[in-house]
């Protein structure tokens, strides 16, 4: 057992670097260098348990070294979005917009977006609309 116990954990590196190509989530790779590193230890013939031992608390230290990593450099933002951005816009309606039927199309910079009218007014195609807010995938819009 002791002399298959370096590819074994060769093999345990490239199936997490191919789980990581295939999902993309950054867990597996703290995997690959605790493999390798155990995978040293084993063509060394140290003893089994000593390779688990290894393989997690280097694991271990490596995951939260790159969820620092990636904390520091990937922050997420402040919770906007883009879609901020089309407030403000000008679009124009290319179906009638009547909140009552739960009817209305504006476009705005090029995209198509369900809408409806902040003073419940109906307006019709061609008509010009200001959009005021966004809830959900629907713009809410005035004249």
């Amino acid at each position: 057992m002791q002399a298959i116990m370096p590819f074994i954990w060769i093999f345990v590196a490239i199936a997490a670097v191919i789980f990581e190509v295939l999902t993309a989530r950054t867990v597996s790779l703290s995997v690959v260098p605790a493999a390798i590193v155990t995978a040293i230890l084993a063509f060394f013939r140290v003893a089994i348990y000593w390779q688990i031992i290894t393989f997690v608390l280097v694991s271990v230290v490596c995951l939260v070294l790159l969820m620092t990593v990636f904390s520091r450099y990937f922050k997420r933002g402040d919770g906007h979005t883009d879609l901020e951005l089309i407030i403000g816009e000008r679009g124009i309606v290319t179906e009638r917009i009547d909140n009552g039927a739960g009817l209305g199309q504006l476009k705005v910079k090029g995209l198509y977006w369900a809408a409806r009218t902040v003073d419940g007014n109906s307006y019709e195609v061609g008509d010009v609309l200001t959009v005021v807010a966004i809830e959900g995938v629907k713009l809410i819009c005035r004249k």
